[in-house]
């Protein structure tokens, strides 16, 4: 898991299992392998995220990771990318 999540700021891909929204931003949590990741995204970089619904595939490339290794949290920057993928 260790290098998996090294590599994860290159790019993850997970099902989207919680959203909250904020005035500014919006928090997802996604399942990506067996760990459950808290991304924070920008309303104002990223307005599509408020279209992902819970069950949906979501594609983030170039986030900032943190946290414990199995309670890591991305954070969405100016860099990163984020694709709502569909089935």
């Amino acid at each position: 898991m260790g290098v998996a999540l090294g590599r994860a700021t290159l790019g993850l891909e997970g099902i989207v299992e919680s959203i909250r929204l904020s005035s500014r931003s919006q928090r997802l949590w996604l399942r990506w392998r067996s760990t459950l990741i808290e991304v924070q995204a920008s309303i104002e970089h990223f307005p599509h995220l408020l279209k992902v619904r819970r069950g949906q595939r979501l594609r983030l490339l170039d986030v900032t990771l943190s946290g414990l290794r199995h309670q890591p949290e991305a954070r969405m920057t100016s860099y990163s990318e984020a694709f709502i993928l569909e089935d």
